[in-house]
């Protein structure tokens, strides 16, 4: 289901540029990855959780109106079943 202002492609393709023109070169290191980020296309504003929803439901306490992005840093998928998940190719 897309967001109101956003259809579902919209929101892959705008945060997925968010990330990899500002946020990627100082959020994917070693520490984080694997970790789920939750971010608000429309400001920028961001969290980092080893929980998926945790990390949205922060973000959307600070801005309930947040149009939200996510995905598992340095990997290619937010979730997988057995052991399929591959680092990012950079």
């Amino acid at each position: 289901m897309g967001h109101l202002s956003y259809t579902s492609e919209e929101i892959g393709q705008r945060g997925e540029k968010f990330y990899n023109e500002k946020l990627r070169a100082f959020i994917d290191t070693p520490a984080n990855l694997g970790k789920r980020l939750s971010l608000d296309i429309a400001t920028g504003d961001y969290e980092i959780d080893d929980d998926a929803v945790a990390a949205a439901l922060r973000l959307l306490k600070r801005n309930p109106e947040a149009t939200l992005y996510g995905i598992r840093i340095g990997q290619d998928c937010v979730y997988s079943f057995g052991s399929l998940l591959s680092e990012t190719k950079q």
